[in-house]
């Protein structure tokens, strides 16, 4: 659950006021005396992606969560099956197109340009829960809503795989991921993690996948200033390390509302340096 009940981030004194505009393909741009047009936020010398990035380490505690329940017989084979079928209604969906045409040119202009400044070279996927089993004691299935983000984070690193000239690390961490979740999760080539070890790799070439994520560790993998960040929302969090991570962000474009599972991805954005 995001903290949606804390106060609005106080606007910086300006000589011009900005304002941000989001445009009917879901941009946000920032604008003064109301033309709109795409530019840098507000930044301070922390925001340059050639500054070195030192991995935020996580030193906090928190309650310790149990690895979800799974149902009585289910097999990876059955588990692999349902995967097929929610990648296959994700990547029909409206929202996988506009993001995923959104990325295409992000691609183009990262890799396409020559230039090796944002390039990204590990994806880390924090909070995603259980594909298999149910949470809370077995009072809460978020199934459904674990599998479309697991279908929306494949997708992201096939696309981002084709494009890079290099092998691309991919992992995981959630506390609740049972045997079945971290079998599918090596089925997909995706590496399970052990938490917190997530929260001290994350760097300036890292795409961050936590649109499941709270404010208290938003602040702390964003600490790091991945380049990409898949998640939020972020705004109005009333967080100054959120705050910080914003000012650094060019553009932000939101996931339209998704049919399959309107919970999904309820007020996730992509975030760019």
């Amino acid at each position: 659950m995001h903290d949606r009940s804390a106060k609005k981030r106080p606007q910086q004194n300006q000589k011009q006021k900005r304002v941000e505009v989001t445009d009917s393909n879901g941009w946000t741009h920032v604008t003064t005396h109301g033309n709109a047009r795409r530019t840098i936020r507000n930044t301070s010398s922390s925001c340059s992606s050639s500054s070195p990035s030192t991995p935020h380490r996580y030193s906090g505690s928190e309650t310790s969560l149990s690895p979800a329940e799974a149902p009585r017989n289910l097999s990876l084979d059955d588990l692999r099956h349902q995967f097929q079928g929610y990648r296959a209604r994700w990547e029909a969906s409206e929202s996988w197109r506009v993001i995923r045409d959104v990325l295409e040119r992000r691609l183009t202009i990262e890799y396409g340009s020559g230039a090796g400044a944002g390039r990204i070279d590990n994806i880390i996927c924090v909070g995603l829960g259980s594909p298999s089993g149910f949470l809370k004691g077995g009072w809460v299935d978020r199934r459904s809503v674990s599998m479309y983000q697991l279908a929306a984070l494949v997708c992201i690193r096939d696309l981002f795989a084709k494009a890079s000239p290099h092998t691309l690390w991919i992992s995981a961490q959630d506390p609740v991921f049972n045997a079945h979740d971290k079998s599918l999760l090596s089925s997909l080539s995706i590496t399970t993690i052990e938490h917190p070890h997530a929260f001290n790799i994350i760097n300036q070439n890292t795409l961050l996948f936590c649109p499941g994520a709270e404010r208290t560790h938003l602040e702390l993998l964003l600490a790091s200033n991945p380049s990409i960040v898949f998640g939020g929302p972020l705004e109005d969090t009333g967080s100054e390390v959120i705050g910080q991570f914003l000012k650094c962000r060019k553009e932000s474009v939101r996931v339209p509302a998704f049919e399959g599972n309107e919970h999904a991805f309820w007020g996730v954005r992509v975030y760019f340096g």
